[in-house]
């Protein structure tokens, strides 16, 4: 590798946080107290002989207990608890004076059953849109009740949570009715599946999902199996341990529904890997019936405090990656999430998997980790886009070591993202990335010798969510020390999670800890260095706004603008063909692709896709011209992903 340094600026001021507060232009004051951080607390409830009476289950967490202002939502587990039990019937939820209860809504007293298992949501109203509404003579018609609300109003792709609750005030209605929700052209509301009228009373509190911690699941033949629809989501995918929740939307995206009138749950299938949705009354899953499915967020901010500080180690709770020891976690410090300043952090990161349970960040220089930090963090999906590297004697040569893999190489446009894990040893170094004229490659900036042993998280990233960010005088503008983002991801957008990387070519080196903070004045993201020192032209940074819908770059997807949150490959059309026909398939992120044809005896007859393909909806053509007629079958393998379905030509 070339090494020039330009040079490094070394000036010490006495701390950032005090240029902070003295510069001409005012700044939020560091200090105060932020909101809670999780988008909400997430655990199982399983119903025990111990906890369970009658025809309900209590509730015992801190988040909950003495607590009846609580947000809860509830979806049922088959085998949360190891047993694979069904509670076949309507559940609510119920505060009995001091802890929530989850019932049995049926008119008779019917126990719940022992061993039946609960995901449990406990919302933050500070970090998420969450309301209760109550149905009453001023909204109900017929089997449904309508909500208003400025966020759904108007937005027939808008994805909704909903529980059944109890409400004193509201005279304590049962509705002893399967729920779903519907858009009617204008509004959304909560119907009764099975038609029956809605009663004045019922009670349900709405959560307003997000696109990057839900997605819309719609059953059809490819994904049904039986009673079941299996979803097919890398943040889900070989995960046990996440917490899912789900709601039936009669008409996801203002599109033509269909009725189920069956329970729906969801259990985690050990031989697919992947989680499916259910009737919990085993009869067939209705096809093109909708489903708006929350799992948590991949994508979070986390707050130092003394329970979750151990030593040089802060660890989070989050059901998406605890207890998985092959997570790719991803963290940067963030000055000043939800307006409230807090102090600098010039201590280099890594990320580590404590106690086999949790996962944390962690100061390299083995230095205490403070309270009142905060850290963005980011998951990535498990696929091929993530990988760990190991550094090893065939892959350094002196200050850097190179990635092989196939999504990477001979890709200069690459948009990649490294963070430094503890495996087995430390890695006291910032880090950043050069291409070499065919492979990436991790390098250290202070241009010391690169070890052995050393392990990094690798991710790459997609086009419309990701930008390269150039230093250049206009970003420096309100500081040396500061760099502007001008970006349509992060303007106007103080919720934004953000994670950066620096990238060598056409750059030059910059050894120093970066934070990030937003700037209400300017509407505009910062990135800073902890330790005060001016950034120079010239300089190039990789950033990843993991919360982001997404900007569409890619022209195939004009016609679903959408981000796709989905491996799908869909049937040809038309179909049965003679001689031409389409397939169009979705990506979930860049991927590398193959889209093959096979004669009914597994016979390979063309490859029409071999190549990294974007994230989005593509679409390719198969001519069957000189084949003969018969049955024929098209397979996609997009990384870990594979499908096949049947198309039948005819002459």
């Amino acid at each position: 590798m070339k090494k020039h340094i330009l040079f490094h600026h070394v000036w010490h001021f006495i701390v950032l946080a005090f240029i902070i507060t003295n510069i001409s232009i005012a700044q939020p004051m560091p200090g105060g107290d932020a909101p809670p951080i999780s988008p909400g607390k997430h655990f199982l409830h399983v119903a025990t002989a111990g906890n369970s009476t009658s025809n309900w289950t209590t509730i015992d967490n801190p988040n909950t207990n003495g607590n009846p202002d609580a947000k809860l939502f509830i979806a049922h587990n088959w085998n949360g608890s190891g047993s694979g039990v069904y509670n076949d019937h309507v559940s609510g939820l119920w505060y009995d004076g001091s802890n929530w209860t989850i019932f049995n809504e049926d008119a008779g007293i019917v126990p719940v059953v022992e061993n039946s298992a609960y995901h449990i949501l406990v919302a933050d109203e500070s970090q998420s849109t969450v309301f209760q509404h109550i149905a009453d003579a001023g909204n109900i018609i017929s089997n449904w009740t309508v909500l208003s609300h400025p966020e759904l109003d108007g937005n027939p792709d808008a994805r909704i949570l909903v529980t059944q609750i109890l409400i004193s005030s509201a005279g304590n209605t049962y509705n002893n009715h399967e729920i779903g929700v519907w858009y009617n052209g204008a509004q959304w509301a909560i119907f009764n599946q099975d038609l029956a009228g809605m009663p004045v009373g019922a009670s349900f509190n709405v959560l307003v999902l997000s696109d990057d911690n839900s997605l819309l699941q719609t059953a059809v033949s490819g994904n049904i199996a039986g009673a079941t629809t299996q979803i097919d989501n890398p943040a889900l995918n070989n995960n046990p341990d996440a917490i899912v929740y789900v709601t039936q939307n009669w008409n996801g995206g203002g599109l033509g529904g269909v009725y189920n009138t069956s329970k729906v749950s969801t259990y985690y299938s050990a031989s697919s890997h992947k989680w499916t949705i259910y009737n919990e009354d085993v009869l067939g899953m209705v096809e093109n019936s909708k489903y708006n499915v929350y799992f948590g967020s991949p994508s979070f901010v986390h707050h130092t405090q003394a329970a979750n500080i151990s030593s040089d180690l802060t660890y989070f709770d989050n059901p998406l990656v605890n207890r998985d020891n092959n997570a790719m976690v991803f963290a940067l410090h963030n000055w000043n999430p939800f307006g409230s300043g807090t102090s600098v952090y010039d201590v280099k990161l890594g990320v580590f998997h404590y106690s086999n349970n949790f996962w944390g960040v962690f100061s390299q220089d083995a230095s205490s980790m403070p309270e009142g930090i905060y850290f963005n963090v980011a998951v990535a999906p498990k696929s091929d886009s993530a990988f760990l590297h190991t550094t090893s004697a065939s892959n350094i040569l002196s200050n850097y070591t190179t990635l092989d893999n196939p999504l990477l190489n001979g890709n200069p446009n690459a948009k990649i993202l490294v963070q430094s894990q503890y495996v087995s040893s430390y890695n006291n170094v910032n880090v950043g990335l050069w291409y070499n004229g065919s492979k990436w490659t991790i390098f250290n900036e202070d241009v010391s010798a690169m070890a052995e042993g050393k392990d990094f998280n690798v991710w790459l990233l997609d086009n419309d969510k990701s930008f390269v960010h150039n230093v250049d005088s206009a970003s420096l503008s309100l500081q040396n020390s500061y760099t502007i983002f001008d970006n349509p991801l992060t303007n106007n957008n103080p919720d934004a999670n953000i994670l950066v990387t620096q990238l060598l070519n056409g750059g030059d080196y910059f050894d120093h800890v970066l934070g990030v903070w937003y700037y209400d004045v300017i509407q505009k993201w910062i990135l800073y260095t902890e330790d005060a020192t001016p950034f120079f032209n010239g300089l190039k940074f990789n950033v990843y706004v993991s919360n982001s819908m997404g900007i569409p770059t890619s022209v195939e997807e004009e016609n679903n603008p959408t981000a796709v949150n989905n491996f799908e490959l869909q049937q040809n059309y038309p179909n049965p063909f003679n001689p031409t026909t389409q397939i169009r398939f979705s990506l979930a992120e860049q991927s590398q692709v193959t889209l093959k044809v096979y004669n009914i005896l597994g016979k390979e007859i063309a490859t029409l896709v071999n190549d990294v393909q974007s994230s989005g909806v593509h679409e390719v053509s198969f001519n069957g011209s000189g084949l003969a007629s018969g049955v024929y079958f098209y397979t996609l393998q997009a990384g870990k992903f594979t499908e096949t379905r049947k198309m039948i030509l005819v002459k």
